[in-house]
């Protein structure tokens, strides 16, 4: 995962082409990342985030997704001024909890607008 080194982010390089064989479920995880990605570099800031989380009709207010942004960054060890990587995301729509997205889900949220009101 790309981390902060000596205050800067680390690389981290997003999701490549499909390997050959990959299942409907990780290509599915490929195109949402890319598509959540609005500013192409390679990590899910607070904003892009959001519109996952808005997508599973996450409730809470600005001030309390904020924390939430700032508890997944700690989680998987990732900056908050840059986000989440791809193995973080993936991992999060994988593991049972708040994030967790069915392979239907998957490919509903390649649907959904990808720029959420604050």
């Amino acid at each position: 995962l790309g981390g902060a080194v000596g205050g800067r982010q680390e690389f981290a390089p997003g999701p490549r082409a499909a390997p050959k064989g990959e299942s409907e479920r990780e290509r599915l995880k490929r195109s949402a990342f890319r598509r959540l990605d609005r500013n192409r570099d390679n990590f899910l800031n607070e904003r892009e985030l959001l519109a996952l989380a808005r997508s599973l009709s996450y409730p809470g207010s600005q001030e309390d997704w904020q924390e939430a942004y700032k508890q997944i960054c700690t989680r998987f060890g990732a900056s908050t001024q840059c986000g989440i990587d791809f193995l973080a995301m993936s991992s999060m729509v994988d593991e049972q909890g708040a994030f967790y997205l069915s392979t239907e889900q998957l490919g509903e949220l390649l649907t959904i607008p990808t720029n959420p009101s604050p």
